[in-house]
């Protein structure tokens, strides 16, 4: 597994009455090659993956939205396939649409349906649980739109003021521009994409200081993904950062 550590960087300011220089944010490095891929072309059949709306890491689990068949994929830490949860249908625990995955308190996760409109409530593993009464307007909806930021966060979680205020301190795009991209992380970070056209992304800690950049390989990249900081706690020197990557292949990379 790779790992990329961070020396502290400490500036030391004379008294010339200049302005201190802003601390450099550090490069988080994406790994070239994926910690774990799932749905690769020798999946058993039965198992590929089609549509994948979302993935997450559950402790040793990986929970895997298969929107394509109207199922709930879990998997072992390895990758090794453990079973499904859901099938097609308007009854409890059955799904229609394309499935959004995310947090719920403890190990809980919501999962939201946009096509039968509702919001249900699963365990670790998938397995549901119940429906919340409200339909679609149960949680509020988990991508939306702020100052031409598209912004994706955790279901029922408040959004924090300095995220506000920061999205509020973009300067306003061209005219016709496409909407750049903006997600928090299960840790509360927020990854703030630098343009619409971008393959770049700065992140956020509280109170809105900037602790990392990251490049990808694709504009957009990491918009389908699910970024989050791992370790429970703010980034520190030899911090694991992963990202979880849906697609035909889910893959998981170590930053």
């Amino acid at each position: 597994m790779k790992r990329i550590r961070w020396a502290s960087l400490t500036l030391i300011v004379g008294c010339s009455g200049s302005a201190p220089t802003p601390p450099a944010i550090p490069d988080w490095a994406v790994a070239s090659t994926p910690s774990l891929t799932i749905g690769a072309a020798e999946a058993d059949p039965g198992h590929e993956l089609s549509r994948v709306s979302g993935a997450r890491m559950q402790g040793d689990r990986v929970i895997v939205a298969n929107s394509g068949t109207n199922e709930i994929q879990r998997f072992d830490s390895p990758g090794g396939f453990l079973g499904v949860e859901g099938r097609k249908g308007h009854g409890p625990g059955e799904f229609i649409g394309i499935l959004t995955l995310s947090t719920a308190p403890g190990d809980s996760l919501y999962i939201l349906d946009s096509e039968n409109l509702r919001w249900s409530v699963h365990d670790g593993a998938g397995r549901y649980g119940r429906t919340l009464p409200g339909g679609a307007s149960a949680l509020a909806r988990p991508t939306w739109a702020y100052h031409r930021v598209m912004v994706r966060s955790t279901a029922g979680a408040p959004v924090p003021a300095w995220a506000l205020a920061l999205l509020d301190s973009l300067p306003e795009p061209p005219q016709g521009s496409p909407a750049r991209q903006a997600r928090f992380d299960d840790l509360g970070f927020l990854w703030l994409q630098d343009s619409a056209s971008s393959s770049a992304w700065t992140v956020h800690a509280s109170a809105g200081a900037a602790v990392g950049r990251v490049s990808g390989p694709t504009v957009g990249w990491p918009a389908s993904a699910e970024p989050r900081v791992d370790g429970g706690g703010p980034v520190s020197a030899g911090s694991e950062r992963r990202l979880v990557l849906p697609s035909v292949r889910f893959s998981l990379h170590i930053l």
